[in-house]
């Protein structure tokens, strides 16, 4: 990769993540969970040990925050990289910007989670697996569990790296086996498809992967189990998706160059069309950063909630919890509990009727009606 390479790699990432900076909170609901816990407005999280001894470390600063997610993004976009071009010294570049075609590719690095920390270390993985195929030497693919190893006390999931292993590496497959022991429950709730969460839906991850998996035409056939089964995971639960992407990248470079150098009309509008779609992936990236949850009225009528409470709990709906404590307030439901049952007294927060007194309304007034109208009430 030379240096005009890296740099439209660069300011492809770092444009979405200016946006970013400019918005004023974070986006989502469950960054603020590991958030609350870094600024000890809870006592504790549940979550796997690395990822808790960092969090209690972390830096109380949203920016911080976000300068810590868009390291480990563009970390990860050079490691990918770095892995392409062990198989094409001279496109291998490419993968890093194939990785956008991921139609939501920033979603994963906005909030602040336990299993964003584990990327850069699974990626470093599959650096040290590629490279045990390229230079068919299988110490390079031992030392490949190592990382897995790492990012699983960050985030359970990273076992699913040790599946895709096992399908042409025995010792993956054994490492596996052992840690199935005790990550049972955990890997086949991942599995499961479930309807409660729109970050884990099952079939939209698919959808997600849309142009990367154009990578079957043409694929790297040592990477084709791993392919194949990150994409399988990506139709069970969204939140899997992003996983199938390095080895999707890796070899659409090669899918790419077969499309660029035919002289069939159709393949070669195909690899211009590759090329386009990233710049424009990235633009709806920027704008769709000032659109995510929480918006603007939504911190109003939490702030309001919690001035009308007068440090009283706060009767809410669930997933508005972790927002109220990081505004300095108690809710009464937060991650899953509910739903709201108001009481005398009480100040009810919530997008649903209640029969109690009305005494503020926040309607909605942002892009397409996307996000609910907030009512605060008074019991």
């Amino acid at each position: 990769m030379n240096f005009k390479q890296f740099l439209i790699l660069f300011l492809m990432a770092v444009v979405p993540f200016l946006a970013y900076l400019i918005r004023p909170s974070m986006a989502g609901a469950d960054g603020y969970y590991f958030g609350n816990y870094a600024c000890g407005l809870t006592k504790d999280i549940e979550t796997d040990a690395l990822a808790k001894v960092f969090f209690s470390i972390l830096p109380c600063n949203e920016i911080i925050w976000k300068g810590i997610l868009f390291a480990i993004f563009f970390a990860c976009l050079m490691i990918l990289v770095a892995t392409s071009e062990l198989f094409n010294q001279k496109n291998g570049w490419l993968a890093g910007y194939f990785f956008f075609l991921q139609t939501q590719w920033i979603h994963p690095f906005m909030e602040l989670e336990n299993d964003v920390l584990a990327f850069p270390f699974l990626f470093i993985s599959v650096f040290f697996f590629c490279k045990g195929i390229v230079s068919k030497n299988q110490a390079w693919k031992l030392l490949a569990l190592a990382p897995v190893i790492i990012a699983a006390g960050f985030w359970k999931g990273a076992i699913f790296y040790l599946v895709a292993y096992s399908l042409t590496f025995l010792p993956a497959l054994l490492l596996f086996l052992a840690g199935l022991t005790r990550l049972f429950n955990d890997f086949f709730g991942y599995l499961t498809p479930k309807l409660v969460s729109s970050d884990v839906l099952p079939v939209l991850g698919f959808f997600q992967n849309y142009f990367l998996l154009i990578a079957f035409i043409l694929p790297i056939p040592e990477l084709v189990p791993a392919m194949v089964w990150f994409t399988l995971l990506s139709i069970l639960n969204l939140k899997l998706a992003i996983h199938a992407v390095p080895f999707l990248a890796i070899s659409l470079v090669f899918t790419w160059d077969f499309l660029a150098k035919s002289e069939k009309k159709e393949a070669q509008y195909l690899s211009k069309l590759l090329l386009i779609v990233p710049i424009l992936m990235v633009g709806i990236a920027f704008f769709g950063i000032f659109i995510q949850y929480p918006q603007n009225q939504t911190i109003e009528a939490i702030d309001y909630a919690i001035l009308k409470a007068q440090g009283s709990t706060i009767n809410n709906d669930w997933d508005l919890g972790y927002w109220i404590q990081w505004r300095g307030g108690t809710p009464l439901y937060w991650g899953g509990e509910g739903p709201v049952k108001p009481f005398k007294g009480s100040i009810v927060l919530t997008s649903f009727g209640s029969d109690c007194n009305l005494i503020a309304q926040y309607p909605n007034t942002e892009l397409w009606g996307k996000f609910r109208d907030l009512n605060v009430y008074q019991c």
